[in-house]
């Protein structure tokens, strides 16, 4: 295959990667203050300018990021990354795979339980992208473009009533764009889909991590982060 469609490709990748990555970790953060504080806000209280700032301010960081991601006119974004596949479907071939792991192991025995990608599953994603792009466009390009971006109108009360929004929604936006992202990387590395995440999964593991902080998940760091603030304010604030 061409080895600049390759590196073409890797590149577009790593913008989307690193884009959800960011963004999604914001949100993961927003959802994690909100939950984790429930009848336990008598630290943060102490402190409510600061934190009232930083939930605005994650919130906003996630929504930028979006218009980033679902730009159509941006040279890295979700609709040329998946433009750039559905031209080269082998990307994510076998073949391709075999090509990238050389002779080191026994690649039959290797795909022996896998199914090679094929335009169903391409259809598949686009389907997912398309789904996402049309929760994005209504109301956050609005909110991003007028508030955000621009400055056109002064608080969320201007746009109209029907472009109102939840966090939730974006959090549940960001689960899907990390699971589309993370079945691109097995696909290309290991030729195999991904077990994929959900908000259920992803609101255990916020419970859970004060009481297992190891091998916890990148797009939780922060909120790892966050809970040694919070214990500190609880002790000595």
């Amino acid at each position: 295959m061409d080895k600049q469609v390759i590196e073409n490709y890797n590149n577009q990748f790593k913008v989307f990667e690193s884009e959800v990555e960011y963004g999604f970790k914001n949100i993961c953060l927003h959802y994690a203050i909100n939950i984790l504080t429930v009848n336990r806000q008598e630290p943060i209280n102490k402190t409510p300018e600061f934190w009232n700032f930083t939930l605005y301010n994650l919130a906003t960081v996630s929504i930028l990021t979006l218009g980033r991601i679902f730009d159509v006119r941006s040279n890295y974004s979700i609709h040329k990354l998946l433009d750039i596949i559905g031209q080269n479907l082998e990307i994510l071939s076998l073949a391709e795979l075999k090509s990238r792991k050389g002779p080191t192991i026994d690649f039959e025995e290797y795909i022996s339980d896998k199914t090679d990608f094929s335009k169903d599953m391409y259809r598949d994603l686009v389907r997912i992208k398309k789904r996402l792009y049309k929760q994005y466009e209504k109301p956050y390009k609005n909110y991003r473009n007028s508030i955000i971006g621009h400055r056109l109108v002064k608080s969320t009360v201007e746009i109209e009533g029907s472009d109102r929004f939840y966090f939730l929604d974006i959090l549940n936006i960001y689960i899907d764009l990390y699971n589309l992202k993370r079945e691109l990387w097995e696909r290309y590395y290991n030729g195999r889909g991904h077990t994929y995440l959900t908000f259920d999964e992803l609101t255990l593991q916020i419970h859970s991590i004060e009481r297992n902080t190891e091998n916890i998940p990148r797009y939780l760091y922060m909120v790892k982060d966050y809970l040694k603030l919070y214990h500190l304010l609880e002790q000595y604030g």
